[in-house]
């Protein structure tokens, strides 16, 4: 089994030592083979990761809820992978008619299985309200900075009669409006952080995660956990 970062720093103290010990699931025995790194939290909110094959081998064979994630070979294309799966579901049919039957396996995208059509029609919606309110703040800041070159007329004019030129004058307005800038960068990447973090830590885990006891021999805890197929 694989555990989550923050089980292993909560629960075991950061222990080198626990890969390798095992672990009590749901009464059959894991052994710890590694750790995810830190903020892995595939594919919701799991907190340790089993194999499939033990708690599946004596399901029923028209039992389908699970959901499989795999990782294209390099140099296989989606719809290479998406007819080999369909095939294999044309021979599972042939041989299992009683429950395959007229099934047939889906092949899609990460990226499209996490944001559906409408869900990223709906994103797109927002971030172009968000990019017009941007760029209505652009313009404002614009026109503050015109406004107070306009009262630094005098400053302009005696610059010039000192011998300033044209360019002399609009490279020194581009530097402070550069630095005003570049200052404000690094404001608006913390508030979007701060942001997204609020956003993170208020929307609950879905309802519909998998959830198990773990035991181990120290103590009982209940956590998240996501069979996946070995």
């Amino acid at each position: 089994m694989l555990l989550s970062d923050d089980v292993w720093k909560r629960r075991y103290s950061a222990d080198r030592g626990v890969i390798g010990r095992a672990i009590s699931v749901n009464g059959r025995p894991h052994t710890v083979i590694g750790v995810m790194p830190e903020g892995f939290k595939f594919p919701e909110t799991q907190q340790l990761w089993v194999p499939l094959a033990p708690y599946e081998e004596k399901s029923r064979r028209d039992a389908r809820n699970n959901q499989i994630f795999a990782r294209l070979k390099p140099g296989v294309t989606l719809p290479q992978a998406r007819a080999d799966l369909e095939s294999v579901a044309l021979r599972l049919a042939a041989v299992y008619p009683t429950e395959n039957e007229g099934w047939s396996a889906l092949v899609r995208p990460l990226r499209e299985w996490m944001l559906p059509s409408q869900v990223e029609l709906m994103i797109l919606a927002m971030m172009s309200a968000v990019t017009l309110v941007l760029l209505i703040a652009c313009a404002n800041v614009a026109n503050l900075l015109l406004a107070r070159a306009s009262v630094r007329y005098r400053e302009i004019s005696i610059r010039t009669a000192l011998g300033a030129g044209r360019w002399r004058i609009v490279r020194q307005l581009l530097t402070e409006a550069i630095l005003i800038g570049i200052a404000s960068a690094p404001l608006g990447v913390l508030l979007a952080r701060v942001g997204i973090y609020l956003i993170y830590r208020g929307v609950p885990a879905r309802f519909d995660s998998v959830f198990h006891p773990l035991e181990s021999r120290q103590s009982h805890t209940r956590l998240h956990h996501w069979r996946v197929p070995c």
